[in-house]
């Protein structure tokens, strides 16, 4: 479905171009590039538009909730706990906080309209699949317990995450990245497909990561493991481009086979409209916090690290491969209905397993707010209406970055 248009928005464009200012320049045309592909990749990327957009609206009165901020049908995926057990959550927590429940559903609820609008896939309704999203949060909610994805009962895609975490050995994960040399020593790829050599102000921080690896490796008693082997930058998704994330290639349980590799991800961005921000200051601790409040078990090696005076999170690496993939959910639409009810209900899990601590609303109120129903159709409403706003913006971005918009341009040129 095609969305362009011959005028520019003016605000959208300088709000993107605002937003993006502090963003690393080496990849932002081609983040730039990924927002003019289509209205969901500009949805992805323009967390912070959205929010912005959201706060102008007069949401329906919601409690307050420990939500990942950036809660889209994408940001779902499997991954290895710690007891090496494969798990199927939310996946990206780096804007994590305390914020209405409304406003973390809405942007869920816009991707799925937006999705569902750019595919047009048969048998499929926006509206109508993001109303069964909606009632599956709620009567998750109403129950009042937490649950997670059972890896023996999980269906369609889920069960092929899972599957595929499971089934992958550890030579094949490093594969995906590395490569082992005539010393039998692995080195990163960087071909640029998920990894690409450090930009020039980024390799003074290895000097950095490696103490800082040094100092976990101390606290934990397994200084060998934590030895860094090779570094590189993380080519991320659409809305991480331009966020500092870096691939960690450490000894691991020995060389070349035993190495493991770990993500280093830049934790916050500028405040979120719609954000009540927690009493935890540091953006990366906020973060690893409500990610360990609202996982049922959290990924491998997760924990917050301070470098070069910003803030990072460090976990085990989870390959793009991990994750749900938007075409391939909607080239099957029954699966993706069926996928999206239960992505619903994990959000409602999360949100009562964080329940009551540092701010967020108690059980007996969340289960409370699930019982009423007039908020879901004014949350429906405003979905509706954010997920027009999405196609308005992108077409008026896209129309600026195919002219050469100076404001755009002068920032891909810096």
């Amino acid at each position: 479905m095609s969305t362009s248009r011959n005028f520019v928005d003016s605000d959208a464009v300088g709000r993107s171009a605002s937003f993006n200012a502090q963003r690393n320049a080496t990849v932002l045309a081609r983040h730039f590039e990924e927002m003019a592909r289509d209205p969901y990749s500009f949805l992805r990327a323009t967390a912070q538009l959205f929010k912005c957009r959201l706060d102008r609206m007069a949401l329906p009165p919601s409690p307050l909730v420990f939500g990942c901020g950036d809660l889209l049908i994408e940001n779902f995926g499997a991954y290895l706990a710690e007891n090496r057990l494969s798990y199927f959550d939310q996946s990206e927590f780096e804007d994590a906080d305390l914020r209405p429940a409304g406003a973390e559903l809405v942007r869920f609820l816009a991707s799925i309209i937006v999705a569902v609008r750019l595919h047009e896939p048969d048998d499929l309704e926006p509206k109508r699949c993001a109303r069964q999203a909606l009632e599956a949060y709620a009567q998750a909610l109403a129950r009042g317990k937490p649950f997670w994805v059972e890896r023996d009962l999980a269906r369609g895609p889920i069960a092929d995450l899972l599957s595929g975490v499971s089934r992958r050995s550890r030579r094949e994960e490093l594969d995906l990245l590395s490569r082992s040399g005539r010393r039998g020593r692995r080195k990163l790829l960087r071909d640029g497909r998920r990894s690409a050599p450090l930009a020039k102000e980024a390799r003074a921080l290895e000097g950095e990561i490696k103490f800082a690896f040094a100092e976990i490796g101390k606290e934990r008693d397994e200084r060998g493991f934590w030895k860094l082997r090779d570094l590189a930058r993380s080519v991320a998704a659409t809305g991480s481009l331009g966020r500092e994330r870096f691939i960690a290639l450490i000894k691991g349980h020995g060389d070349p086979d035993g190495n493991l590799l770990i993500e280093i991800k830049s934790a916050g961005s500028a405040p979120l409209a719609a954000a009540q921000h927690s009493r935890t200051e540091n953006a990366a601790e906020r973060a690893v916090f409500v990610q360990r409040m609202m996982q049922a078990r959290s990924p491998a090696i997760l924990r917050p690290v301070r470098l070069a005076e910003k803030a990072f999170v460090v976990s085990e690496y989870q390959p793009a491969e991990d994750r749900l993939d938007i075409d391939a959910l909607l080239s099957r639409p029954r699966r993706f209905a069926n996928t999206i009810e239960m992505l619903a209900r994990i959000t409602a899990w999360n949100e009562l397993r964080a329940a009551g601590r540092k701010g967020a609303a108690d059980v007996d109120s969340l289960m409370e707010f699930a019982t009423q129903q007039e908020w879901q159709r004014d949350l429906l409403d405003a979905a509706g209406e954010c997920a027009a706003k999405v196609e308005h913006d992108y077409a008026s971005f896209e129309a600026a970055w195919r002219k050469g918009d100076k404001q755009l341009m002068d920032l891909v040129a810096k």
